[in-house]
């Protein structure tokens, strides 16, 4: 069953004993919710009211909270809850005036995290009858006296305080589905740059507008101060009037890990703009305030890291809306920071380039928790032989230094990046050659024999303009220069190097020229030799003579298998033999030593006439293959 919370509350205060209460309200007031709104030690409500508002303006009075075992409801687009917060060892967990229609609470995010945080503007014209004041757990106002027109209920089961807001009140927080801050739990469309720890677009429907808030990354270390401006940019077509804009972020260093303090900020204004104030302490709230067209305002924040931060993530939320209703313009951003520690180790980025280039190399410091930590020197304290720029440099605001290294070797490197103190870093640096630029060839072991099996291997290599290889360049034979079993085809190098193999039976020298397609062509030559003595071939053959007058000079040569002349060969005894087609007739003529694999035989008589006479050139062993001359005929002596 649901009852108005404040109604029952106003019933208490005139009801002074349980018999005078309805039952059913004696059970409200009786439950675990309702009890615990009741102030101990016989508190006045001045004396509540002092104590809240004594706690609203020093946080250190609200460095010990707890939960306090109620909810806070808000129904919106997507619900959101929140725990209600009470300071240690305080029963006095919501205060209120019912004569002024003040109630009023701190909300609190217990864990160490803030992702939930509520703030609310109310655009009604009139003060409200009851008014809600809400203060987070890092002591901001988020909520102002809005409008409690719609009264405030609550369940019993859940200890849940639930609120409908009045039409004029507009709130953000994070929603719980999605998970996103914004206007009622839902976020405007579209994100700023990356590189601006602030930056989103406030689009007014109509007119178009924009929100930034930008961050300085460049004052942001450790524990010392941040510095970010905050600006409110109309872009539209039309004047905007009581825009409302507030910022929280996390400053409880009880509850956190990392904390900032309230800090300062300016105000400066950008044609007809008005600033609330020019300068001020604290959160940023500000409501009421006019945009004309093309105006801005810039809030410039100087925030301190408080001491003792350790590490980690520090969220901030922003956000600004224009008006009442379901229709407003909004926007909502949130950002995180990371505070860092002190350095403790370096990471280097590997890299790859063509030879030739840059590789870009990023060394980031680090701290323990992995936050990157600027102002630290990094110098490159081994190089592995490759140019690097610049030998040493400092890291950024985002815990950054950059280098590039270069060579003209393509091969896997080393880089060895050092900070004093610090781990040092490695970065593994790979440079590949550049595309082809020229064509070189060769032979792996010329004079192969000329046997028809044994080879010749050609070895083509496509290097880069530094002499690299090249890898994946595709080598074409276009001219095999009479070597059969080089067909042309395309071959595929591996590592720049292309092999092709081919074999001949004739002993010869061989020009072959290979091309890649927009490099260009390189020939080579290739030398096959004879084998072993095999046989004989007449170089010269005999003719027709005279009975007893010597023939013309008769040259024979020593051949391998294939009839390739035996250059080399200064040993093979080559004997002559006279033979005649079905006569018979002189045998033996002569024998001669083969002097660089030829011999010649003059002197040469035949005894008797005849047709069809030749000779035959064998060794003297018989054991290599025999060879005739062409027929040549004899005349009988005339002069006889």
């Amino acid at each position: 069953m649901v009852f108005g919370l404040l109604q029952a509350l106003q019933y208490a205060t005139v009801c002074h004993t349980e018999t005078e209460l309805d039952p059913k309200l004696n059970r409200i007031l009786t439950s675990p919710l309702v009890v615990a709104l009741a102030f101990a030690g016989g508190a006045t409500l001045a004396q509540a009211e002092q104590s809240w508002n004594e706690t609203d303006q020093s946080l250190d009075s609200m460095l010990h909270l707890e939960p306090s075992g109620l909810l806070f409801a808000l129904d919106g687009a997507d619900l959101g809850v929140f725990q209600i917060a009470v300071e240690e060892g305080d029963s006095d967990v919501v205060a209120y005036d019912l004569n002024e229609g003040k109630l009023s609470f701190a909300t609190g995010m217990f864990g160490g995290s803030y992702d939930q945080p509520l703030f609310c503007f109310d655009f009604a014209n009139e003060t409200p009858p009851v008014g809600l004041t809400l203060t987070d757990a890092n002591g901001h106002v988020i909520a102002d006296r809005i409008s409690l027109g719609s009264g405030l209920e609550y369940f019993l089961p859940t200890d849940e305080l639930f609120k409908l807001p009045a039409p004029t009140v507009q709130c953000f927080y994070r929603g719980q589905s999605m998970g996103e801050f914004g206007l009622y739990g839902v976020a405007p469309v579209g994100d700023g740059p990356i590189d601006e720890v602030f930056a989103s677009r406030f689009e007014f429907v109509p007119p178009p507008g924009s929100i930034e808030i930008v961050y300085d990354h460049e004052d942001f270390v450790g524990e010392g101060n941040i510095n970010y401006d905050v600006s409110l940019v109309n872009t539209g077509t039309v004047d905007l009037d009581g825009v409302a804009f507030q910022e929280v972020f996390p400053r409880n260093s009880v509850l956190f890990d990392a904390s900032l303090n309230n800090g300062f900020w300016q105000c400066a204004s950008v044609e007809g703009a008005v600033c609330p104030d020019s300068d001020g302490d604290g959160p940023l709230r500000f409501d009421g305030l006019t945009l004309p067209v093309g105006s801005s305002l810039t809030f410039s924040v100087t925030r301190l890291v408080r001491n003792g931060s350790a590490p980690g993530q520090i969220d901030l939320y922003a956000g600004a809306v224009a008006g009442p209703g379901p229709d407003a313009a909004f926007d909502a951003v949130h950002r995180n920071l990371i505070v860092v520690g002190e350095g403790e180790a370096l990471a280097a980025t590997n890299a790859s380039a063509e030879v030739g280039e840059n590789a870009n190399i990023t060394v980031t410091a680090l701290d323990g928790e992995g936050g990157q930590v600027p102002n630290i020197e990094v110098t490159v304290s081994d190089d592995d032989g490759l140019q690097v720029t610049p030998t040493s440099a400092t890291t950024d605001a985002s815990g950054e230094a950059h280098f590039t290294a270069t060579t003209t070797v393509a091969d896997d490197y080393q880089l060895l990046f050092s900070a004093e103190d610090l781990e040092p870093g490695v970065s593994q640096v790979s440079f590949s050659a550049a595309g082809p630029s020229e064509i070189h060839a060769q032979t792996l072991n010329n004079d192969a024999v000329a046997d028809g099996q044994d080879q010749v291997v050609f070895e083509v290599d496509v290097v880069d303009g530094y002499q690299n290889p090249v890898t994946g360049a595709l080598v074409e034979v276009i001219d095999a220069g009479g070597l059969a079993d080089l067909d042309g085809a395309e071959a595929v190098t591996v590592n720049g190097t292309a092999e092709f193999a081919a074999s001949s039976e004739t002993a010869d020298t061989y020009t072959v020229v290979f091309a890649v397609d927009g490099v260009g062509s390189a020939e080579v030559s290739a030398s096959f030799v004879a084998g072993d003595v095999a046989g004989f071939e007449f170089v010269q053959q005999p003719e027709d003579g005279t009975v007893g007058q010597p023939l013309n000079p008769v040259v024979v040569r020593v051949v391998d298998a294939n009839g390739n002349w035996v250059e080399d060969d200064d040993e093979t005894l080559v004997e002559v033999y006279l033979r005649q087609d079905g006569v018979g007739g002189q045998d033996y003529l002569a024998a001669g030593t083969a002097n660089g694999g030829q011999v010649g035989f003059e002197g040469l008589v035949v005894d008797e006439p005849g047709e069809n006479w030749f000779l035959r050139v064998q060794d003297e062993a018989g054991a290599l293959s025999s060879e005739d001359s062409t027929f040549f005929n004899v005349d009988a002596d005339k002069a006889g």
